[in-house]
């Protein structure tokens, strides 16, 4: 049986550098979404110079307003929207980044801006998870 082709790749970025590697190594076979969980308007600009303006800008888009405030700002809404998933899929998730791009993938795919086979790349381990009272010892 022959797997369905991913059109989309979602995750979340900080400074840029992780997404555009993930950009030159897509190629253009998929587009690849990044979710700022920033307010650093420089970003794009950053992705482009690393990217050397070699792919189509068609290949990648930043989402700038999936942020929830800044870096590591994670408001309630967040949190449950997280603790809901670890409930659901039984693996533990940090809300620093990767909840962020969850949050966004799942908005993304409810305004139809993506449609098809979607992957979400887990970038970060659970160290976001200690600076968060309600996560101590989990």
């Amino acid at each position: 049986t022959a797997s369905p082709q991913v059109q989309h790749v979602i995750m979340a970025v900080g400074t840029g550098g992780t997404f555009a590697g993930l950009v030159r190594g897509l190629r253009g076979k998929a587009a690849a979404h990044g979710v700022c969980v920033t307010r650093d308007n420089s970003v794009e600009a950053k992705v482009r110079k690393w990217l050397e303006n070699r792919l189509a800008s068609d290949a990648w888009r930043l989402h700038p307003d999936h942020h929830w405030g800044g870096y590591a700002k994670c408001p309630d809404e967040l949190i449950m929207f997280m603790v809901g998933l670890e409930s659901w899929c039984g693996r533990l998730l940090e809300p620093i980044y990767v909840a962020k791009a969850l949050w966004a993938t799942k908005a993304l795919q409810e305004a139809r801006e993506i449609t098809g086979q979607t992957v979400v790349v887990h970038t970060g381990g659970l160290q976001g998870r200690r600076g968060f009272k309600q996560f101590v010892g989990s």
